[in-house]
């Protein structure tokens, strides 16, 4: 499981998204996060297939994540292969390495069930959803043959939604955790930790994250911020602000539907 992803959700012109990847490829970042709902995954294609092509870097040196639409998945059978094929043809890849059911919908099931198809065909490495909360995803689990083969649940996560009951459900069933929102917020307590841990505000959230089991999805446009948030100094939060950071849950949320 990749430490952290690098997100691509906003990107939406070449130029912008060209000048992302690369600085985070010059920072020697490996794992990207992308999805067929953000509508560039054409251009990331473009980008990656430059760099694979001249040899300058190998596709299996790699992870790439994306994402079935939840607008694809209820138009049935048919939408749902078209939709895999165009995000294979779309990242120019022979595989992707994590696919996710991108938010519970309408034909979850059967969904899942042509994802396991393409993992039997070597097509997709690991398969997973995003978005599913405890009722959703016990639901789920009873309703297909292979709850095992749940790689992940990627889902919104910061200190103020901790989202204790799903976090306890997706690690008894050794369903991994990535998460998005881990910079959305923070306070004077958290702000406070800087100086005693020489680590901005950013840094510290994203250690909460990696702390509580996760591996959080960070997008960074610039040389700054990548080196801010992915190449920073291992350290670890200490038990008793871990703690404090636990208890500053509000249910605070960007994306409520998914609570």
């Amino acid at each position: 499981m990749p430490e952290i992803y690098f997100g691509t959700y906003k990107l939406t012109s070449q130029e912008e998204l060209t000048k992302a990847l690369k600085n985070a490829i010059d920072s020697n970042i490996k794992c990207f996060d992308f999805a067929e709902l953000y509508k560039n995954q054409e251009m990331i294609g473009i980008f990656f297939h430059k760099i694979f092509s001249e040899n300058l870097l190998k596709r299996e040196d790699f992870w790439f994540t994306s994402k079935v639409s939840f607008r694809v998945i209820p138009k049935g059978e048919d939408a749902i292969r078209k939709s895999i094929e165009k995000t294979l043809t779309d990242l120019k890849t022979d595989y992707i390495d994590l696919m996710l059911i991108h938010a519970p919908t309408k034909n979850n099931v059967l969904c899942w069930n042509i994802l396991n198809e393409y993992k039997q065909s070597g097509k997709i490495k690991n398969i997973g959803i995003s978005n599913f909360n405890f009722t959703e995803l016990e639901k789920f689990c009873n309703e297909i043959t292979n709850p095992e083969d749940i790689y992940c649940n990627q889902i919104e996560f910061n200190p103020f939604l901790n989202r204790t009951e799903l976090v306890n459900f997706c690690k008894d069933k050794n369903i991994k955790l990535t998460n998005y929102g881990t910079l959305y917020k923070s306070n004077d307590f958290i702000d406070s930790l800087q100086q005693k841990y020489n680590k901005t505000t950013k840094q510290i959230l994203i250690q909460f994250a990696k702390q509580s089991g996760f591996s959080p999805v960070i997008m960074a446009l610039d040389n700054i911020h990548i080196d801010e948030d992915f190449n920073y100094k291992p350290f670890n939060i200490e038990s008793e602000d871990f703690d404090k950071m636990n208890m500053l849950d509000e249910n605070y949320s960007l994306y409520k539907r998914y609570l």
